[in-house]
C-alpha cells in the first residue's frame, strides 16, 4: 500500500462534485478558458495523469529506516481487542481505522461527536463529570472477560444538560513531525504579519506530555498548540497518548524527568460512570505503564511512542502533476488576490537546522495554514476547554490545505464535500474572502479551485 501510486482522479472528481461544474464552468484548460459550459473540457482539464503523483503517498521522511517505519505503521493500523486493552468505550479499534484516507495517517470520513454547555458567566463547561467533551460511539457491550465473567458496558449518551454539540472529522497527520519542530516565535510572526481584520490568535496551551527530546518543553509549561481542529495540542507525543486513550480506550502512563504522567492512565467510563475493573478490558488497571519514575527517569510508553514515531516521519502528501499546469499556477495568484492566503498562508515553513525529533533539518514545506485561531462565522463549533470564554471556543484553526484533494469531506464537521461549498461556508473574518470568490469570473474560480486541488 505504501509503495503504490494512489490514483485520486475518481475521488477528486466525486469529492469535488465535478468542481468545475459547481462553479458554473467546465472549461479550465488554460488562461483563456471559456466561460461557457463544456463538459468535455472539464474531463480533459482534470485528467487521471494530472491528478496522479510522481511520488508515493504514505512514504516516510529521511531519518527513519524502512523497517522501523513499517513497524510503526503496523502498530498505528493494528486492530485491538480487550486483550490489548481496548475498552470499555471507544470510537474505533485502531488509530488507522479513523485516520485512513488514502493510507494510515490520512484524514477520516467518519465524525465523532463532542458536547458541552455554557456556564452563567458565559464560560465553557466540557461536562467532564459526565464523560465530556467526547462522546464515545462504541462499547464492549455484553461480553465475557478472560476469567469467564459476564460483563455489560452501557452505551454513552449526550447528557441532558448539554447545550452544545458538534461533530469533528479525524484530521490528516501527514507532515505532523515537521510541524512539531517549528518554534513558537514563527507563529507569532505569522499573526503579526496578518491584516488586522483577519489576524488570528496564537493558542498557547499547557504541556501535559512533552516531546521529551526537546529540552525546551517541560510538563506544565506552555507551547503554541498546532494539532487538532482547535490547535489545542502541542505535539505528536501528547497527541498520540491522548488519542490512544480517548479514541481507542487504551490507557497509558509515562515518566518525564522523574514525574509520573497519569493524565491518560485511567480507561474512559461511559458518561464518567465507573465500570468494574474486571469489565473494562482484559488488562486490569492502566493498560500500558512504564512503572516507577525514580531516578529522574524519562520514558514514553512504547506503544504511544511508536504512534508518535509514525506521525513524526509520515511525509507530506506529494503534489499531483496538476500543479504543473499553467492555469493552476495562475490560480495561486487568484487565491492570494481574494484574500484566501491571508490565513491559508503560502509562506514557507522551514525546520530548524538540527530538529529535536530527527526529521530533516532546513526542510521547507508549505501546509497552507497559519495554525492560528480565527472567527469563521457559522463554522465555529463552540466546543473548547473548560473555563474558556464563549468568544474563544467559537474560534477555529485555519485548516491546512495540503492534500485536500484526498479528503472526501471538508471542513471540521464534513458539511462540505467540495472546495466551492467549503469556501461558501466561510464567514466572520473569512467573509470578505468568500465574497471576493463569488465575485470572480467563473474561469478565475476554476483556476483558484484547481490550485487548491493541486496542493
Amino acid at each position: 500500500m505504501l509503495n503504490q501510486k494512489y490514483r485520486v482522479v475518481r475521488r477528486a472528481l466525486a469529492v469535488q462534485g465535478t468542481v468545475l461544474g459547481l462553479v458554473g464552468l467546465s472549461g479550465c484548460a488554460g488562461a483563456d478558458a471559456s466561460d461557457e459550459y463544456d463538459e468535455a473540457r472539464v474531463s480533459s482539464a482534470l485528467s487521471a495523469r494530472d491528478l496522479d503523483c510522481d511520488a508515493p503517498i504514505g512514504a516516510h521522511l529521511p531519518g527513519i529506516g524502512d523497517e522501523e517505519f513499517e513497524r510503526a505503521r503496523a502498530e498505528f493500523a493494528k486492530v485491538t481487542t480487550p486483550d490489548d486493552g481496548l475498552g470499555p468505550i471507544f470510537n474505533e479499534r485502531s488509530c488507522g481505522n479513523c485516520h485512513k484516507l488514502p493510507v494510515p495517517g490520512g484524514a477520516g470520513d467518519e465524525t465523532a461527536e463532542r458536547f458541552g454547555r455554557f456556564n452563567p458567566d458565559d464560560t465553557f463547561d466540557s461536562l467532564s463529570r459526565e464523560g465530556g467533551p467526547l462522546l464515545h460511539l462504541l462499547t464492549l457491550g455484553d461480553w465475557v472477560n478472560k476469567d469467564g465473567e459476564a460483563c455489560q458496558v452501557p452505551t454513552e449518551h449526550v447528557p441532558d444538560d448539554a447545550t452544545v454539540t458538534t461533530s469533528r472529522l479525524p484530521p490528516a497527520l501527514f507532515g505532523a513531525g515537521l510541524l512539531d519542530t517549528i518554534p513558537d516565535a514563527f507563529f507569532d510572526e505569522l499573526a503579526a504579519a496578518e491584516p488586522a481584520a483577519v489576524r488570528g490568535m496564537v493558542n498557547r496551551v499547557r504541556i501535559q506530555l512533552p516531546d521529551v527530546e526537546d529540552p525546551s518543553q517541560q510538563v506544565g509549561g506552555t507551547r503554541v498548540g498546532r494539532l487538532t481542529w482547535k490547535s489545542a495540542t502541542v505535539g505528536v507525543t501528547e497527541f498520540a497518548a491522548a488519542a490512544f486513550r480517548q479514541e481507542v480506550g487504551i490507557s497509558t502512563q509515562h515518566c518525564v524527568a522523574g514525574q509520573s504522567i497519569t493524565t491518560w492512565a485511567n480507561d474512559p467510563a461511559p458518561n464518567a460512570v465507573p465500570v468494574p475493573v474486571e469489565c473494562q478490558d482484559n488488562i486490569p488497571g492502566t493498560d500500558y505503564a512504564v512503572g516507577s519514575c525514580e531516578g529522574n527517569r524519562t520514558e514514553i510508553e512504547p506503544h504511544a511512542r511508536m504512534f508518535a514515531r509514525y506521525m513524526t516521519f509520515l511525509a507530506p502528501v506529494p503534489q499531483p502533476r496538476l500543479a504543473r499546469q499553467p492555469w493552476v499556477q495562475q490560480g495561486q495568484a487568484v487565491f492570494a488576490r481574494v484574500g484566501c492566503a491571508d490565513c491559508h498562508t503560502a509562506r514557507a515553513f522551514v525546520t530548524p537546522h538540527a530538529p529535536f525529533n530527527g526529521v530533516p533539518g532546513d526542510y521547507e514545506f508549505h501546509p497552507y495554514s497559519d495554525y492560528l485561531l480565527h472567527d469563521v462565522g457559522e463554522l465555529g463549533d463552540h466546543i473548547g476547554q473548560s473555563g474558556e470564554t464563549a468568544e474563544k471556543v467559537h474560534l477555529m484553526k485555519t485548516a491546512p490545505l495540503w492534500g485536500v484533494r484526498l479528503r472526501p469531506k471538508l471542513l471540521h464537521d464534513g458539511r462540505a464535500t467540495d472546495v466551492v461549498s467549503a469556501i461558501r461556508w466561510h464567514g466572520g473574518q473569512a467573509a470578505a474572502a468568500a465574497s471576493a470568490f463569488e465575485a470572480l469570473r467563473p474561469s478565475e474560480q476554476v483556476k483558484l479551485v484547481g490550485f487548491v486541488l493541486s496542493l
